[in-house]
């Protein structure tokens, strides 16, 4: 996808779209924002059913040793869990309010992550997988039947795809670096 697809959404500080890599590589980059700033969600709006799963190839690298913060202020986050990238897929008219079955409208995986360091990953979910996805209020999509006809809706009618960072007890809340600068690339994405 052209970097002027993906929005980064939510995150204060940040410019609206990444920038492209350059033409040999492909793909698209940002940098990671120092405080007051954060980044929470980069998506791209599709109109498509995911019947298999989502891939990606992501890169990171810093100017020296950064630190990713994901404790931001007036969030609640007592967990210590790293700081992490992760893949959300959420289906179309989601409003964020996570109220009623909209709690089922966002998806996170939940074992395709990296670990924020300098470094290159490919990540990989499968939809078939149920226990490795995990809705707004943290619930697995193999739970319950609600959530098992949560996420399979959500599927079969995907709005947006993309990824969010966050750390602690939250997948998307939101995260900054200290230290030193650094760098989140993408050379593909692809969702089946």
């Amino acid at each position: 996808m052209h970097h002027l697809a993906w929005t980064i959404r939510y995150s204060p500080g940040m410019r609206t779209h990444p920038l492209p890599l350059p033409q040999e590589t492909g793909g698209w980059y940002f940098d990671f924002p120092f405080a007051p700033g954060s980044v929470h969600y980069v998506t791209a709006a599709v109109n498509m059913v995911a019947s298999k799963g989502v891939s990606a190839r992501i890169d990171v690298s810093t100017t020296g040793t950064a630190t990713f913060k994901y404790v931001l202020e007036g969030k609640n986050n007592t967990c210590v869990n790293p700081a992490q990238v992760r893949f959300l897929l959420q289906e179309k008219a989601d409003d964020f309010s996570g109220a009623g079955d909209k709690q089922f409208y966002r998806w996170w995986s939940i074992k395709a992550a990296y670990e924020l360091a300098p470094g290159s990953a490919t990540l990989t979910a499968q939809v078939s997988e149920l226990s490795q996805w995990v809705s707004v209020f943290g619930e697995r999509a193999d739970a319950s039947a609600a959530a098992t006809a949560g996420f399979r809706q959500a599927m079969n009618n995907l709005g947006a795809v993309g990824f969010s960072f966050g750390g602690g007890c939250f997948y998307g809340d939101g995260l900054r670096v200290s230290g030193a600068g650094a760098r989140f690339a993408v050379t593909s994405y692809i969702v089946e």
